[in-house]
């Protein structure tokens, strides 16, 4: 799943968040290893670190910690360049291991207002050789722009990859909806109420309004979502050459509720296959300005010394669709009415395996 609030410093990847991060608070050469779009994330990454949240009534959270081993000091001079719920911990990955991990969960569990307690755990630290952690946490959860009305939502079936099944919760709607139908799968627009976020620019105060949907995509065939991905991932323009298709069609939708949650354990493995491994080398590692002292000493050698590597990446994201998206808000549902007076309508049956996109 892929969301611009997961990806908050970085270009629509989730990979790249925490390594936007690492260049917040580093500025060695390992700057030239990062990709050309992460440079345009860093001025996204300021820039959010500077925006206010006006009357959005949903829930989009985000935030971390970069720890640090507790023989060292942060250097707080670069501070300002970073998104504000992003904190700074000392702490002792040898000598006190489990407080270690408490430091960073709290760290995310206020980020995210205790909406994601647990990113990392003690297995994580013990034994391993670590000069910093960097965790970072997303959570979303969104308010239809026209919301499921309660009453529409029925006990279901979901049919599952393996030709097993579960008993869901569907919610159903009939009315005017964005779509786009192809060959083997459709595509449902599903906007979130706007929000407006305000911040300064050149000492002025600017208001934008920030609009999200979410995107279904639904094979035709209870197993063809590989193939759909496929086709929807063939090329870079692919992508948005469907959502250019979208128009406006009378819709019947039936779409289960679900809360997803998106841990990436092994993060930094993945951003080594895609080129970002300097920063990761105990041996090559430039990550010059975290630290008061840049270098550290190798086992045994005071007077051998390496630079500060970058140990570990961990980030994790939660997704809930429900009717509403937000306990206690009313809005404008769907407009209800009888298929069969719609001769001319689209069914939008999510009782399979999908994907979406926010």
């Amino acid at each position: 799943m892929t969301s611009p609030r997961s990806l908050q410093s970085s270009d629509n990847s989730m990979a790249h968040a925490p390594a936007v991060q690492v260049r917040h608070i580093a500025h060695g050469p390992d700057d030239r290893e990062l990709p050309v779009p992460l440079t345009i994330a860093l001025d996204f990454g300021w820039m959010f670190g500077r925006v206010f949240p006006g009357d959005f009534v949903g829930e989009c959270r985000d935030g971390g910690v970069g720890a640090c081993d507790n023989g060292h000091q942060w250097k707080h001079t670069r501070t300002d360049h970073r998104p504000r719920l992003y904190n700074d911990a000392t702490v002792g990955w040898n000598s006190e291991p489990k407080a270690a991990v408490k430091t960073i969960n709290e760290s995310v569990k206020k980020a995210t207002n205790g909406l994601i307690k647990d990113i990392i755990c003690e297995s994580d630290v013990v034994g391993v050789a670590m000069d910093i952690v960097l965790a970072n946490a997303v959570y979303f959860k969104g308010v239809w722009r026209h919301s499921f009305h309660p009453h529409g939502t029925w006990p279901g079936t979901f049919f599952c990859l393996d030709c097993s099944h579960a008993e869901a919760s569907f919610m159903t709607a009939f009315g005017t909806m964005c779509i786009a139908c192809f060959d083997a799968f459709k595509v449902l627009k599903l906007p979130y109420v706007p929000w407006r976020v305000v911040m300064f620019e050149e000492e002025e105060l600017h208001c934008y309004e920030a609009c999200y949907s979410m995107f279904v995509f639904l094979p035709d065939a209870r197993d063809g979502i590989t193939a759909m991905v496929d086709v929807v991932t063939a090329a870079p323009a692919s992508l948005q050459g469907i959502l250019d298709q979208m128009t406006e069609r009378t819709v019947r939708v039936k779409l289960p509720k679900f809360e997803i949650s998106f841990k990436w354990d092994d993060l930094e493995a993945d951003l080594c296959r895609l080129g970002l491994s300097l920063p990761f080398s105990p041996e090559e590692a430039d990550l010059q300005g975290m630290c008061v002292a840049d270098d550290i000493a190798a086992e045994g050698d005071e007077q051998q010394r390496r630079p500060m590597s970058l140990s570990k990446v961990a980030h994790m994201a939660v997704v809930k669709v429900s009717e509403a998206g937000s306990e206690g808000v009313e809005l404008d549902s769907y407009l209800r009415g009888r298929p069969d007076l719609t001769p001319d309508f689209v069914e939008f049956i999510a009782d399979h395996p999908f994907t979406f996109l926010i």
